[in-house]
């Protein structure tokens, strides 16, 4: 309901800013990184549900909220607590790194490792709220995703 409820009463609108359509950046992919870890990247406009039903298909769940029109972007940006929470943790801390456009147009992967290492600080949650991050975040990807039990 949380979502509604922003909606309605306008605080979930931007009043000093720009408001961007990022609904059709909604592909996704899963891949294993240079350890042969799997890692998931979905596009910044992905909703909580397009983003289960996507990784339901592969057998495997990310921890996240239970609104399915929720955007999988602000709730990364907020911690994203949610029923997976107490067993595998919140959604930011799956967070491995992120695609971005900064401040001054440039496009930026940013990881643990680059000299970009601030906005995914940022991006997990270290002082911003999703609504006031410095740049577009228009991919995210997650690792350790929860594999879903085999039911045969």
């Amino acid at each position: 309901i949380h979502s509604f409820v922003l909606w309605i009463s306008g605080s979930s609108s931007c009043g000093r800013g720009v408001v961007l359509d990022m609904s059709r950046m909604n592909d996704w992919e899963i891949f294993q990184d240079s350890d042969s870890k799997l890692i998931v990247r979905l596009g910044g406009g992905m909703t909580l549900g397009k983003v289960a039903v996507a990784l339901h298909s592969q057998g495997l769940a990310l921890p996240s909220g239970s609104c399915a029109s929720v955007g999988v972007t602000g709730l990364t940006l907020s911690g994203g607590q949610g029923p997976l929470s107490r067993l595998s943790g919140l959604t930011s801390d799956h967070l491995d790194s992120i695609d971005l456009v900064d401040a001054h147009g440039q496009f930026v992967h940013a990881t643990d490792e680059n000299e970009y290492s601030d906005f995914l600080w940022l991006a997990r949650g270290a002082g911003t709220v999703g609504h006031h991050f410095p740049g577009i975040i228009t991919n995210l990807y997650f690792r350790n995703l929860v594999r879903l039990p085999s039911i045969d």
